[in-house]
């Protein structure tokens, strides 16, 4: 079952059972109301019934005594009879039956009073014993049927009331309440069955899903997969499916880690001491110390020299982006004076920019900053190289400093070609150039941003690029002053 399924039948059970006995005790008030009905009704009729007697009485004792007291007595009596009739009427007007016996014995007690009337009437002025005995048989005629027809009434308002007698009342109530609190009971119990099993199953089901993430974790074999069609075997599937493609994913991660570290051993190795004895042979051959070259030679030996010098290069971009890469790299943190790294950043490429004959302005500065001084000069060195490549002869690079409370801003500023739109936020990514012949003209190797932007970064700065195509670049970063300074 779905667990929304599960959840319905954790409600409806307990509805279903309330619902019954909602309708049981509406049953019971039902008829405890309609058993109180009745006996308003009965007590109402006997009260009528009583008072008829107490009115023949009292006007018996007249006929009899002549006194004014059981005269009177007989008058009220004839007032609450009136008041009575009118209650009873009240009570069973829903029922035309019942409310045609009613009028029928008032239209009998009406006649018995009136015949009492002429009897009381005949006893003041000394009528005869023949029309009192007359009168008094009358009286008793209509007591008669006035008693049978009361009978009668209450007769049919109980059977159709289906009111039973008071030992078959008192049973049926005793029977419906040992029903109410063993379907009560039983609402109870299955509920918190219900309640208790499913919580049960769905914490153990939970608990095998936690222990399967810890097992992701630590690398161990997952627990089978859970049966069922709910959420959490879906739920389980999906994780298993999951965590077998996070282990592919780590197999092919660490073949690719195995490939890179094996890839870097051999330029370290197998690439850089063979460069580096090429490159003392052609420096030894650049200074004639095998001999007088001619001009064809000398052209050789100097493509030959700065072609390695590009491999070399190549070589040592990618182990240091190998090592900033890795989890092992970290900057050496102290108090770095800005100007005395822009001083070393622009002697580490006077010769490059003396040979295209492009001048260097830098700024005149006091500011210090917490930073990694020789990571710092890196990325100077490498931003003014950069520019320098693709400055024209005889222009000018300028380096500015743009300072602020938490950071500060260095800018190198050249008068080159510039940098597409399109290309301003890919040339910091590894192996991107601006032009694709930048490599074999220029000799870069697409990694110098690259490695600036990780040691930017690694600094908790940022860095970027303002350039108009065709009107010159502007390379900026920006270091936060110290550690505890916000980000860039």
């Amino acid at each position: 079952m779905k667990l929304w399924q599960k959840e319905m039948l954790l409600i409806s059970l307990p509805l279903i059972f309330s619902l019954v006995l909602a309708y049981l005790l509406f049953q019971a008030d039902r008829e405890s109301d309609r058993e109180l009905h009745v006996r308003s009704i009965t007590s109402t009729i006997s009260r009528i019934e009583t008072l008829n007697m107490e009115a023949v009485a009292a006007i018996t004792a007249f006929t009899r005594t002549k006194t004014p007291d059981a005269l009177r007595k007989f008058q009220q009596i004839d007032v609450e009879l009136t008041a009575e009739f009118k209650n009873a009427k009240d009570l069973i007007s829903n029922d035309p039956n019942e409310l045609h016996a009613l009028e029928h014995i008032q239209l009998l007690e009406n006649r018995l009073f009136r015949i009492a009337d002429d009897t009381a009437l005949s006893s003041k002025e000394e009528g005869t014993i023949l029309q009192l005995i007359g009168m008094r048989e009358q009286l008793e005629g209509l007591i008669s049927e006035t008693h049978k027809e009361i009978d009668q009434l209450v007769a049919d308002v109980k059977s159709q009331s289906n009111i039973s007698s008071s030992e078959e009342t008192q049973s049926s109530r005793t029977q419906k309440r040992f029903v109410l609190y063993a379907l009560l009971i039983v609402n109870t119990l299955l509920t918190i069955g219900v309640a208790a099993f499913n919580a049960r199953s769905t914490a153990a089901r939970l608990q095998v899903m936690i222990d399967n993430t810890l097992r992701v974790a630590s690398g161990k074999q997952l627990n089978p997969r859970l049966q069922g069609k709910d959420e959490l075997a879906e739920l389980d599937r999906v994780f298993h499916s999951m965590a077998a493609a996070l282990e592919e994913s780590d197999q092919k991660r660490i073949a690719v880690e195995k490939m890179k570290r094996e890839f870097m051993a051999m330029v370290s190795h197998d690439l850089k001491t063979p460069l580096s004895s090429l490159l003392g042979t052609l420096g030894l051959l650049s200074a004639e110390a095998f001999g007088p070259l001619d001009e064809k030679g000398k052209s050789m030996v100097d493509k030959s020299q700065k072609q390695a010098k590009r491999l070399m290069n190549l070589a040592n971009d990618l182990m240091l982006l190998e090592k900033l890469e890795s989890d092992s790299f970290s900057i050496q943190l102290g108090i770095v004076s800005i100007a005395d790294v822009i001083s070393e950043s622009v002697e580490a490429v006077r010769a490059a920019a003396s040979e295209r004959h492009i001048a260097i302005e830098t700024p005149q500065s006091s500011e210090q900053l917490t930073a990694d001084r020789e990571r710092l000069i890196q990325v100077i060195a490498n931003l003014l190289s950069n520019a320098i490549k693709f400055s024209p002869v005889g222009s000018t690079i300028s380096i500015s400093i743009i300072p602020n409370e938490d950071w500060l801003e260095i800018r190198v500023s050249d008068e080159g070609r510039g940098v597409p739109p399109s290309k301003q936020e890919l040339i910091f990514e590894k192996f991107i150039q601006v032009e694709t012949s930048d490599q074999s003209e220029k000799g870069g190797t697409g990694l110098g941003l690259p490695i600036c932007k990780m040691i930017v970064e690694s600094h908790r700065g940022s860095i970027g690029v303002k350039s108009v195509e065709g009107a010159g670049s502007s390379f900026w970063f920006r270091i936060p002053r110290s550690i505890d300074s916000p980000s860039c």
